[in-house]
């Protein structure tokens, strides 16, 4: 069956049922593909983060046969409900290295798109059908100026990769944070849940 519904009709509903979705006195309950008892298996985040790096990984290699990468306490960004300090929320868990990355890449953009203005543009190619996909197809007009917005980005991206590299290694698996969202009030909180 499926349900067509507004997000304020949608959230009252999670909310509802919550208490006997959620484990734990604040009724935790992580967005996944995962039966109610699975969860209860993971001790911590930690380990939880632990078996989707896994997870993660094997399907890069299966779908994109892309090397995979050792496990250093990065959390993909997760999302899951639960109540805090009595009041239903919205959370998405990050490792801090995931979390202070996508700030990077954020800010990063905004500097950019200020010293080079750009927009994407359709190529020629773009929602054409090949197989069972449609090809993206999509390039930056920066006025002539493309060859710069490409170096701005490159540099951006190492960056944004290099600090998450040092930030996992000096941090490891011991920091945790989570942003918390109610769609209602569109209120957004960063706190560390380490």
């Amino acid at each position: 069956m499926r349900m067509n519904m507004e997000c304020a009709d949608l959230e009252q509903m999670n909310e509802v049922l919550l208490p006997w979705d959620g484990i734990g006195e604040d009724h935790f309950y992580l967005n996944e593909f995962l039966p109610r008892d699975a969860l209860l298996a993971y001790q911590t985040v930690d380990d939880y983060a632990r078996d989707d790096h896994e997870y993660q990984e094997r399907s890069r290699k299966r779908v994109r046969g892309l090397r995979g990468e050792a496990y250093q306490g990065n959390l993909y960004p997760s999302w899951a409900r639960l109540f805090v300090e009595g009041r239903f929320r919205y959370v998405t868990l990050w490792s801090l290295a995931a979390f202070l990355s996508n700030r990077i890449e954020e800010r990063g953009e905004e500097r950019v798109e200020q010293l080079i203005p750009y927009q994407l543009v359709r190529g020629p190619e773009d929602g054409k059908r090949e197989g069972d996909h449609y090809v993206w197809d999509m390039r930056e007009d920066a006025g002539g100026r493309e060859a710069q917005l490409e170096e701005l980005t490159t540099r951006l991206f190492e960056y944004q990769i290099g600090r998450s590299q040092v930030l996992l290694a000096s941090n490891g698996a011991g920091a945790f944070w989570y942003t918390r969202m109610r769609f209602a009030e569109r209120e957004r909180v960063a706190r560390s849940a380490a």
